[in-house]
């Protein structure tokens, strides 16, 4: 990976995908609060937050990433404990009130400006809330010092700065290809390939990637549209996590994984 990589690809994908995420909830909320019902709707909450969270943790935008996994988390406490949901107006404020600042902030992206928003006090209200439901009762404590998780691209390791220590199991490492094809004229296809390994490296011991200059050589996208983006990799995580992981990505159709033996695996390296 070169030491100064172009973002502006990358930002205008991020634009790009976030303001259809951003107008795809806003519909959702339109047609929940007619119907006076959330439940349908959760899992392509959950999803729209996971997604929205990751792209902005890669980007640097910090505030919308925290807003986005304030509310992801909400949501995966909706999907185990459905029956949970006991307000459901207060529910799309906290929604709407989101959207409001993610609009706020991608048109400052937009324009050139820097996204400088803070969503400290409805991440706070979220939290409380959650931990309502949650039957805690008691409001989140807003830090006073420096543990606010920071994120940045590191052009030389793709790794964030702040990445806490993934927790393994204990089963042996084992070995994975997977193969990606994503939507056709859904463009940028060498910045998604990237998003996705760049999300991977808390998950996986290793990792490389066909083609393998996606950032650097602009014709890598005719590679990945006409045979899909390969990645190999080796791992200790269990397939499901990374899958969900792959499957958090717009603009998906497929994705095929298999797992294969280390000889494979290192015979793969030189393709």
């Amino acid at each position: 990976m070169s030491e100064q990589m172009n973002l502006e690809p990358m930002v205008e994908m991020y634009l790009f995908e976030t303001t259809q995420l951003i107008d795809k909830l806003e519909q959702i909320i339109m047609r929940g609060e007619s119907e006076n019902d959330i439940l349908s709707e959760i899992d392509e909450i959950f999803r729209i937050m996971h997604t929205i969270k990751g792209n902005s943790m890669m980007m640097m935008y910090e505030e919308i990433a925290n807003l986005a996994h304030s509310i992801e988390d909400l949501f995966d406490f909706f999907k185990l404990s459905p029956e949970s949901i006991d307000d459901v107006s207060r529910i799309f404020d906290l929604l709407l009130e989101t959207v409001d600042f993610f609009k706020l902030e991608i048109a400052k992206i937009g324009s050139g400006d820097i996204a400088d928003g803070t969503s400290d006090e409805l991440v706070l209200d979220i939290k409380a809330y959650l931990a309502s439901l949650n039957g805690k009762g008691e409001m989140p404590v807003k830090s006073t010092g420096g543990s606010q998780p920071r994120f940045f691209i590191s052009p030389a390791s793709n790794t964030l700065s702040n990445s806490q220590p993934t927790l393994k199991t204990e089963s042996p490492e084992k070995y994975y290809v997977t193969i990606i094809h994503f939507e056709e004229g859904c463009e940028l296809e060498n910045v998604r390939a990237f998003s996705i390994i760049h999300g991977m490296k808390d998950l996986v011991e290793e990792e490389f990637h066909f083609p393998p200059d996606i950032i650097e050589n602009e014709h890598s996208v005719f590679s990945i549209r006409n045979h899909g983006f390969t990645v190999y990799f080796k791992t200790q995580e269990r397939l499901e996590t990374l899958e969900a992981h792959f499957n958090g990505t717009a603009f998906i159709t497929s994705i095929v994984t298999n797992e294969i033996d280390a000889f494979q695996y290192e015979s793969s390296r030189d393709m």
